[in-house]
């Protein structure tokens, strides 16, 4: 789902407008913030380059991690952060557009692993080669 200049767009993996939506409803897909698009409707593409390769990484995640998703934020040009909608959310810093197939299936790990885990974790970033997991003091 993405905002655009009349409400909301739910949109499929290659950025085909499914549907729109005057409000925010509840939603069953995460919401990609940081863009907007303007005079989409359904059938139309979008052409914005970053929420592409944003919806080709979700595509990448099964259902089960999609669902634990409430928010894909493009906090700059190529800086890309999720949360979860956990019972403990955490930020998951994807950062720069690049190895994503890596990042999906770090992604899903951590996710998974995110409810045995005994610590509160405050955020993961998965910009490096090896993860960094920040604890929560």
């Amino acid at each position: 789902m993405i905002q655009c200049n009349y409400g909301y767009l739910d949109l499929d993996h290659d950025g085909t407008v499914l549907d729109s939506y005057k409000t925010l409803k509840t939603m069953q897909i995460p919401m990609i913030t940081g863009a907007a698009v303007r005079d989409l409707y359904i059938g139309d593409v979008i052409d914005d380059e970053i929420v592409k390769k944003i919806l080709g990484f979700l595509h990448m995640l099964n259902a089960e991690t999609l669902n634990r998703l409430s928010e894909i934020a493009i906090v700059e040009q190529n800086y890309i952060v999720l949360y979860s909608a956990t019972d403990r959310p955490v930020q998951i810093r994807i950062g720069k557009l690049e190895r994503l197939d890596e990042k999906a299936h770090l992604t899903e790990e951590f996710l998974n692993n995110l409810e045995k885990n005994p610590h509160a974790v405050e955020y993961v970033d998965f910009n490096y080669t090896a993860p960094f997991i920040k604890l929560a003091e």
